[in-house]
């Protein structure tokens, strides 16, 4: 093989490298998106389980006052925490 085509071939491994290392970039890219969603999908769901924290206890309450009544009650709470959503 000469010394010309030897340096042709190297340039073609070299760009395919390049263009493997440009996927993986890309890949890398993607996952840090989605990482960022899933950190701010958490940060959401966590400041609305904050904003519902204090509910907690009155939920309870009235859980184990109105037994009887505790379908609907949840219905309500239910009703109550999707309509801030």
């Amino acid at each position: 093989m000469d010394e010309r085509s030897q340096r042709q071939e190297e340039l073609l491994l070299i760009e395919q490298k390049r263009q493997e290392l440009e996927e993986e970039r890309q890949q890398i890219a993607q996952i840090r998106y989605s990482i960022d969603q899933q950190r701010y999908d958490i940060e959401v769901r966590q400041n609305k389980l904050i904003e519902l924290e204090p509910f907690v206890p009155l939920t309870r309450q009235l859980e184990t006052m109105t037994s009887f009544a505790q379908p609907t009650v949840r219905f309500i709470l239910f009703a109550f925490y999707f309509s801030k959503i």
